[in-house]
């Protein structure tokens, strides 16, 4: 004997695209989230190379600016 389904196929197949469509956002909102801290990190990285030459280039200004 099989049993009589709850729901109809066509409210399956609406159920069953809902989740997959819920789980394609999810994975495209962490791809986001990934692709967001590569550039935070990127970007930290890059500040700490602008504040290094910085310095040396104001290090090298003080120098050059002294008469020996």
């Amino acid at each position: 004997m099989t049993e009589k389904s709850r729901f109809t196929t066509e409210q399956i197949i609406a159920m069953l695209t809902e989740d997959d469509a819920e789980r394609h956002e999810i994975q495209k909102d962490l791809s986001d989230a990934q692709r967001l801290m590569l550039l935070e990190d990127e970007n930290r990285r890059l500040r700490l190379i602008v504040a290094d030459l910085t310095l040396r280039n104001e290090t090298l200004k003080h120098v050059a600016s002294k008469k020996w």
